[in-house]
């Protein structure tokens, strides 16, 4: 069975809503074998094309991660294909075990022997958006269902677990501060459908804004997550998980793609590293009742808390 050298990590949250998940140093063995309750990586599988073949390469070396690290969960940008199955995929073995969901800017791989996915409606999801909008809670013009999929999870085992989960691939052009803007209009958009149907969410993907930019806008009730990102990312980081506190994650790892065995030309085909981390074994299967302050804080709106970006703010910029 193989596996990989992860760094093993410790998490806290400071008052900016930022986890302070780091690497001490000592490192684990990571058996696929060993599952924690819930594993998710983030994985951009787009790149540069290194000629004929190329496509052949980027499957196989898919198909080589999965069966590798094993993961329950993964949030996918930039993926080709419809799906995982069908003559593309004829001389390329995706373990059986896995289901695709969603589209070529974000998607989502899951265990279908470990949980219950639930698809919310095209015309549920519109329609609210259409309602923000028309109440004047998102601006005209936010159209970020094209570039996001949002499913429910549930375990079919114990611990009894169900959250949202969404995979998001952020627009490349534009203005930083419209894509500051548009990460801070999914944000108001996610916790109102998470709030609406009364769970935990967790979002994921590449944002194609820095981790820094992006924990100005996350505060508590909600984390952003930081890791050790590896060198040939200079050391910044636009992939990263947002989530509730009340779904904690932990051992954040990037993976380096050079490293899965059978892999061919992996840092030429992939600019983008795999990120990896884990559910953390305790988790409210609900949000509580909002009677607590700070319960209450969760049903206000994001916009409301969101900081201004005083020179307070910006001293507390994540250390990547």
């Amino acid at each position: 069975m193989a596996t990989s050298l992860l760094p093993k990590h410790t998490s806290d949250y400071n008052d900016d809503g930022l986890s302070e998940d780091v690497d001490d140093g000592l490192g684990e063995e990571v058996d696929s074998a060993v599952q924690p309750i819930i594993s998710l990586v983030i994985a951009n599988v787009g790149g540069p094309s290194v000629g004929p073949g190329t496509a052949d390469k980027r499957k196989k070396g898919i198909a080589e991660f999965l069966k590798e690290f094993q993961p329950n969960i993964v949030l996918l940008q930039e993926f080709s294909w419809s799906g995982i199955t069908g003559s593309a995929w004829r001389n390329v073995t995706i373990p059986e075990k896995y289901e695709y969901t969603g589209n070529n800017e974000a998607s989502i791989l899951f265990d279908k022997n470990e949980f219950i996915v639930e698809f919310p409606g095209q015309k549920e999801l519109q329609s609210l958006l259409d309602e923000m909008i028309r109440k004047v809670q998102l601006p005209i013009g936010f159209t970020p269902l094209s570039r996001m999929c949002i499913r429910i999870i549930q375990t079919k085992g114990v611990p009894d677990m169900k959250f949202l989960c969404v995979s998001w691939h952020g627009r490349r052009k534009g203005k930083m501060t419209e894509l500051i803007m548009e990460l801070k209009n999914l944000l108001i958009f996610i916790e109102t459908f998470s709030n609406n149907k009364d769970l935990p969410f967790i979002i994921a993907g590449d944002f194609n804004i820095s981790l820094e930019e992006a924990v100005k806008l996350v505060q508590s009730p909600h984390v952003i997550y930081k890791y050790q990102p590896l060198r040939r990312e200079g050391g910044k980081i636009i992939d990263f998980f947002i989530g509730s506190e009340l779904l904690p994650l932990d051992k954040m790892s990037a993976i380096d793609w050079e490293k899965v065995d059978s892999s061919i030309d992996a840092l030429k085909i992939f600019d983008h590293d795999p990120i990896y981390a884990q559910i953390g074994r305790t988790l409210p299967k609900k949000i509580p009742d909002p009677s607590t302050s700070k319960q209450k804080s969760a049903q206000q709106p994001l916009s409301s808390r969101v900081k201004k970006q005083t020179g307070k703010t910006r001293s507390r910029k994540a250390s990547v």
